[in-house]
């Protein structure tokens, strides 16, 4: 399935705490996650004024006037020497954007990130084995 044209791809900004909060309270989008259900605004906030070594985080927007973000995916790089050269993927889509090409459009943009700017040489992503569509990407 091609991505949509309608999204933009960006890093994500502190001023998009209360957004990612809101994705990752979806209820598809939570329990297809890795993430700890009810994250609060302050939590991604501080997530996003202070990120761990290492880790990057990108939002797709809605490419409207409201630039809605509609899904993220974030690229942790291992710190320990023996593994610099390995990425670990995270993702969720927003569930009434689910099936419209945004985890293709993230996942495009994060291996143009590790294969041409972060030395990365291998990429994990864990996925629930009941995850489809994450299966199929």
């Amino acid at each position: 399935m091609a991505a949509p044209a309608d999204v933009v791809v960006r890093r994500a900004e502190p001023s998009d705490a209360a957004a990612l909060q809101a994705l990752m309270a979806m209820p598809i989008a939570q329990s297809m996650t890795m993430q700890v259900p009810f994250p609060s605004v302050g939590e991604w906030q501080a997530r996003l004024d202070d990120p761990p070594e290492g880790f990057r985080l990108l939002v797709a927007c809605d490419a409207g006037p409201d630039g809605q973000v509609v899904g993220s995916l974030g690229i942790g790089v291992a710190t320990r020497p023996r593994r610099r050269h390995v990425a670990s993927l995270g993702m969720a889509v927003h569930d009434d954007w689910a099936g419209r090409g945004i985890g293709t459009r993230l996942m495009e943009a994060a291996m143009d990130m590790v294969d041409n700017w972060l030395q990365v040489t291998r990429v994990e992503l864990t996925v629930f084995t009941d995850n489809e569509p994450a299966l199929a990407l």
